[in-house]
């Protein structure tokens, strides 16, 4: 399909008669895309990392997914056995993408100190310590 320019001068009613029959529509064309609002597990650990705001990586997402078995582990003959509302397994890829809920849900878990504990086996870094700060003392002069 050629596309051509023309210059329009709405002064001019010749040429505005002329580009009445002109016109033609383009349609836009709808491509289906594949898990579409599915998310990748370094995804998942960027967007708990942020939200959570405390360590959180590749590694304690596979702790999470093992701790609340929302999928088959590696090399599993049943891969797609997974809790569909948090993780499904792409047969194309032969790999696992997340949903939202399961962001939601790490990050309401994990923001517990003991459910942190539980699900990573680690503890959470303590916040530093507010150094106390000195009280200043009036300075009093003398009349």
């Amino acid at each position: 399909m050629a596309v051509e320019f023309v210059p329009y001068d709405p002064k001019v009613p010749e040429e505005t008669e002329g580009l009445k029959r002109l016109t033609a529509l383009i349609k836009e064309r709808q491509v289906p895309v594949a898990n579409l609002g599915f998310l990748k597990a370094g995804q998942v650990v960027a967007q708990v990392r942020a939200r959570i705001g405390v360590p959180f990586n590749l590694s304690n997402h596979v702790d999470a997914w093992q701790h609340y078995e929302v999928r088959p582990g590696g090399g599993s003959d049943k891969p797609e056995k997974t809790k569909s509302k948090y993780c499904v397994y792409d047969t194309v890829h032969r790999d696992y993408v997340y949903t939202q809920e399961w962001v939601e849900l790490l990050c309401k878990e994990l923001a517990d100190p003991a459910r942190y504990e539980a699900v990573t086996g680690k503890t959470l870094p303590q916040a530093p310590a507010q150094a106390a700060q000195p009280v200043a003392q009036p300075v009093y002069s003398k009349p």
